[in-house]
Order: structure tokens, then sequence, then C-alpha cells
């Protein structure tokens, strides 16, 4: 599955024109996207990380295909000389996201995985923007799963609803902030998880010509992941610290400090 979604992601990344290849894969790549940005990134870890946790590449893989994309344009009391023009968008979204940890250092077992996490979602998003400030609201709501995909003591997962606010766009403003408020159930196999994860996520992005800086917060926690981006390389170079507990599934309890560097694809 995950070198389906690698292959997946090369494809639709291709600049050739999609009218050529017919009207099928024009409809599924316009609808076909990045949910956020997508990594590569080899990993350096604190003292205080678990043996095993050492040395790990990360690997994120986060799409989102819209099931449902819906556009409104209007036009509101003219402003002067200039009309203002009102955008409205309703989608509903099929989302997948795809979180691993890979032993590669570690020669003495073939290198193995260490864990994947599974994150299935579909969402309700609505946003608007108008031609006066090119500042996009979007009001989202909608259902995630995670799980690791494991049996017995090593199998975690948790439901949650969720509601959201995102404002701006990094392609007209140079910040972007979210913030996401989760409903957990279904921690039977790992409860108190919600303590270790949070109950939601405060994401900021802000961009500064080719170098974008990004912070993530989980609420309730001291869970912080920072991240910059340069796009001096395609894909972008991209340079990860995460610091708390929570990255992964199967040691939510445990804190680690980790110091990555790798490749991304940003918006």
């Amino acid at each position: 599955m995950f070198w389906i979604l690698i292959l997946a992601m090369v494809a639709f990344a291709d600049d050739s024109p999609v009218k050529e290849a017919g009207p099928t894969v024009e409809f599924i790549s316009k609808r076909f996207r990045m949910q956020e940005p997508n990594y590569f990134i080899f990993g350096f870890q604190g003292p205080s990380s678990s043996i095993k946790y050492k040395n790990q590449v990360k690997i994120l893989i986060s799409m989102g295909f819209d099931v449902v994309d819906h556009s409104i344009d209007s036009i509101l009391v003219p402003v002067g000389r200039d009309r203002v023009w009102f955008h409205q968008k309703l989608q509903v979204t099929m989302g997948y996201r795809q979180k691993s940890f890979w032993n590669v250092y570690d020669k003495h077992t073939s290198q193995p995985m260490y864990e994947n996490n599974y994150s299935p979602s579909l969402y309700l998003s609505y946003q608007t923007i108008n031609t006066t400030r090119l500042l996009p609201i979007t009001i989202l709501t909608g259902y995630i799963h995670e799980s690791n995909g494991e049996m017995n003591t090593k199998s975690r997962s948790w439901d949650r609803m969720y509601g959201g606010l995102a404002i701006g766009n990094l392609e007209f403003n140079p910040a972007f902030v979210q913030l996401d408020l989760w409903c957990p159930w279904g921690m039977e196999e790992n409860p108190g998880i919600w303590r270790n994860c949070g109950l939601g996520e405060a994401t900021v992005y802000y961009k500064i010509k080719n170098v974008s800086f990004s912070c993530a917060w989980k609420l309730i926690t001291p869970n912080i992941e920072l991240g910059i981006y340069a796009k001096i390389l395609v894909p972008t170079l991209y340079l990860q610290l995460y610091l708390g507990s929570g990255e992964n599934m199967l040691d939510y309890k445990r804190r680690h400090e980790c110091l990555r560097i790798g490749l991304a694809t940003i918006f």
C-alpha cells in the first residue's frame, strides 16, 4: 500500500497537460491533492529517547480526494469603480494519512519498519473569499480514525469527531492558521491516549519568499512540532524538530526530542 501511494504521488506530480490523458484523468487530477506537506526525513534523537526509537527515518503521506467540489461566484455591492467578487467553495473530502517510522540504521535486524500509523478520514469544508482582502476563511468538520494495525498488546487505535477553523492561504497570504478541536472515543485499547496526543491541534505556517516556517501544537499537551521548509531544491528541503510525547501510537506515552532533516513537498 505504501509504495502504491508513493507511485501515485509521482504520477500526479507530473507537469504535463492532463487533458491529453483524457477526461477521467483530468477529473481525478483536479480533485486529488495533498492535505498537508508530505515528507521523507532522517532523524537524530536526544539522549532521553527510547533505544528502539533512535535514528529513525520518518515518512508522512497525506492526501485527499474531493468527492464533492462545488464553487459559487457572485458579485457584492461595488466599491468605488471595482466590483467585489465573492467566492464560496463547498467540499466533501475523503482523506488518507500515513505516518511511518523506519529503523533504517539498524543493520542487526534487517532494517525493519518500526511502526506505521494509518489515519483515514472524511470531512466537510466550507470556504469563503472575496477580492478585497484575498483572505480565505474555512470551516471544517469531520471524522478521523487512527490506528497502527498491530495486534494484542501492541495494538493502538482511537476515533475522533472534529471541528475546525482555518484562516489564510499560502497562495495569497504570507500566513496560514488552523485550529482543530477533537472529541475522541474508541480508546479501549489505550485509555487516556488523549492526554498524550491532545484534544486538538493548532497549526501556523508563515512564508517569507522561498522559506516557510511551521509550528503545530497538540492542545492540552506540551507536544510541539517545528518545521522549516526551504525551496532551494525540488522537492523542498525540510528541517523538523519534535518535542514531546504522542509522536507515534506505539510509544505514545514516551517523550522524545527528535531532530530530522530531509525532503518534502509543500503547497
